[in-house]
């Protein structure tokens, strides 16, 4: 109970969507529904997954098989709505390509290394037939790939025409994914590596007019190309997919063509969420193995906890989640996108499953989400992103947030900031803990997550508890 009661004192900290300074990671969210808007939290970028609302008389989704329903027929009127929440918001928008259309699925499957062919029971999600390729794309990446083509210049085009018409108005699609889990979920995907491939040459030079043999204006020179989602922590079909190349002239592979390298950051709850620093350095490990590749920086496109393994209770969830994001801020990534901010209805009265941040109604007991929002209300976790938003403003990490010293479960993250010279974000990594803490020579003000500051001196006993605090120091 005690951090709960602790999250009704953050209410004080101004939320903002934008902005002057800049932090580490963009900070994004997935939005499931169009009726929470606008959003409550502070946050930097919006991703399209999952999200869906009703418009035109129906409920649709931001899925490419419910925006494309025929090889030349669109439906933007989605699509309009949120790039103009998104621009009331001033945030970036993330797209993500999901679903194949069915009338232009194959129904053959191809192994991911186009060894042969296979068969797949699709994700419900991605529409009938909606993980099988294109049929007008082969398993080697050669074909026409006509119904993408037409698909990714529609929408670009549709955007960002409207978007220079109306630039506060109507928001342009910033990130450009090339698919979601397509690597290691096979009920998203049944095709090859080589098909991936081909379709990122495609969306690169439509969007970008940029790659060795493309003819193609662009669209929005600015906009940046990522990678389908790999397996966070590391997987040999990462190198596969990364390394593929399609049967077509000029060749490309996904590791040239990114602009970023897209993970999904998922930790178990009932592990340290300082487990994330581990899982960056992984994957920073992988890509290293791919010339092409190991410049690039990381995006990690979804995260938060996973939902077979939440924290215990909602209680823990107000620690474990901004260690959670203290963490993730501090390995180098370019961005982080929480999945997902309105995702209540997953969620039961004595704990979580999915991650959440606000819910839009307060049944009795409604799962913790019970902090009274405009409109809405706030769950345990709600705080906690808003005051590590804040916190991160202009800040720049030293390096990793890493155990000082060795073993001791005491946190710490080093970095300058705009806001004050030097900073130290620290906590006792075990859940519902709590340690002696000696303050280190350099820090003279102490600030915790519930917004309270008090000034601190060099070798100074405090005790130090799951929850983190900021010691700064103005020189």
């Amino acid at each position: 109970m005690k951090k709960c009661l602790l999250c009704v004192v953050l209410f004080s900290v101004l939320i903002l969507s934008s902005v002057a300074q800049t932090k580490p990671p963009l900070m994004g969210l997935h939005t499931n529904h169009l009726t929470s808007w606008p959003v409550q939290v502070p946050f930097d970028a919006w991703r399209s997954m999952d999200a869906t609302g009703y418009v035109g008389g129906e409920t649709r989704s931001m899925n490419w098989s419910e925006i494309q329903t025929g090889r030349e027929t669109f439906h933007f009127d989605l699509v309009d709505a949120f790039m103009e929440a998104a621009a009331a918001a001033k945030v970036k928008v993330m797209f993500t390509p999901y679903g194949t259309p069915s009338f232009i699925a194959s129904s053959v499957g191809y192994t991911t290394d186009d060894s042969g062919t296979r068969n797949c029971t699709c994700d419900a999600g991605t529409g009938v037939n909606g993980c099988y390729p294109p049929s007008d794309l082969n398993g080697d990446g050669s074909g026409s790939n006509t119904t993408w083509k037409n698909f990714i210049a529609a929408l670009a085009n549709h955007v960002h025409t409207k978007h220079l018409a109306d630039p506060n108005g109507y928001a342009d699609i910033t990130f450009w994914e090339s698919g979601n889990e397509y690597v290691v979920n096979g009920p998203q995907w049944c095709g090859s590596y080589k098909q991936l491939d081909r379709m990122m040459q495609d969306e690169r030079c439509i969007i970008r007019g940029r790659g060795p043999g493309c003819k193609k204006t662009a669209i929005n020179s600015q906009a940046q190309i990522l990678t389908v989602a790999l397996d966070d922590g590391g997987n040999p079909l990462d190198i596969q997919y990364l390394n593929a190349t399609a049967n077509v002239n000029p060749v490309n592979s996904p590791a040239q063509l990114a602009d970023f390298i897209n993970y999904h950051g998922y930790v178990a709850g009932s592990l340290p969420p300082e487990n994330v620093v581990g899982q960056y350095a992984s994957d920073y490990r992988e890509i290293a193995q791919v010339p092409a590749a190991a410049n690039k920086k990381i995006y990690i496109t979804e995260g938060g906890w996973k939902e077979a393994k939440p924290p215990a209770n909602w209680s823990d969830t107000a620690s474990w989640f901004p260690r959670y994001l203290l963490s993730m801020a501090s390995t180098g990534i370019h961005g982080f996108n929480f999945f997902f901010y309105d995702g209540y209805a997953h969620d039961t009265k004595t704990g979580p499953t999915m991650p959440v941040l606000w819910a839009a109604s307060n049944p009795p007991d409604n799962y913790w989400c019970s902090l009274q929002a405009s409109p809405g209300y706030y769950c345990s976790t709600g705080p906690g992103w808003m005051k590590i938003y804040t916190w991160l403003q202009g800040v720049l990490f030293s390096g990793s947030c890493v155990q000082t010293p060795a073993g001791s479960n005491i946190y710490n993250c080093a970095h300058t900031s705009s806001q004050y010279a030097h900073g130290l974000f620290v906590w006792y990594g075990v859940m519902n803990g709590s340690t002696e803490y000696t303050i280190p020579a350099g820090y003279d003000r102490m600030e915790n997550m519930g917004g309270k500051t008090t000034p601190v001196n060099e070798g100074q006993k405090i005790t130090l508890t799951d929850s983190p605090i900021l010691l700064s120091s103005a020189e």
